[in-house]
């Protein structure tokens, strides 16, 4: 489980058609993993790939919480990230939280994200999805790493009705790379 194997993984997974299961829910399971380590009671909380933030009463598809309290707030999307600015104050607002983060299948040249972001007064950060998750990859060890692929699979099973994605995420760990 080095860190090119599993970034390898993740790379074909996000290749994978999977309506942003895969995507949602490996960041979710790394970060997890990841804050597993910090204060007592912290945790990260994902909601059915199929449910609304409003529906859902999040501020986020993944959060940090401890214990009610949101914390922090990524908004995972294969949607035009830009479009999700227009939202972000309120969330901000409506939940308490200072900052909130949207992690997009991709992002246009940094220099042009942060262009968009400086005509906002609130604390938006944008990281594309690889980049978010190699990070996390980065900081994990090898055996925090299989604890991050072991509740990814969890996830999948619990929160998204498609067994074939379940199941593609199998196959991929299977695959020789």
């Amino acid at each position: 489980l080095t860190f090119a194997r599993v970034c390898g993984l993740l790379n074909r997974l996000f290749e994978k058609t999977s309506r942003g299961a895969y995507e949602q829910y490996a960041f979710a399971a790394l970060l997890q993993t990841a804050v597993e380590g910090w204060d007592a009671g912290v945790r990260v909380e994902t909601k059915n790939l199929n449910a609304t933030d409003k529906s859902s009463r999040s501020a986020g598809d993944v959060q940090v919480m401890t214990g009610p309290r949101i914390i922090d707030a990524y908004e995972v999307t294969a949607n035009d990230w830009s479009s999700k600015l227009s939202g972000a104050a309120r969330t901000i607002k409506d939940h308490d939280l200072s900052r909130i983060h949207i992690v997009p299948d991709v992002a246009e040249a940094f220099s042009e994200v942060i262009e968009k972001l400086q005509t906002d007064s609130a604390d938006i950060s944008v990281l594309p999805i690889t980049t978010a998750c190699y990070l996390l990859v980065s900081v994990l060890t090898r055996e925090k790493r299989e604890d991050a692929l072991r509740r990814m699979y969890e996830l999948l099973d619990r929160y998204q009705t498609d067994v074939a994605v379940v199941n593609g995420f199998v196959e991929a760990l299977m695959e020789k790379t």
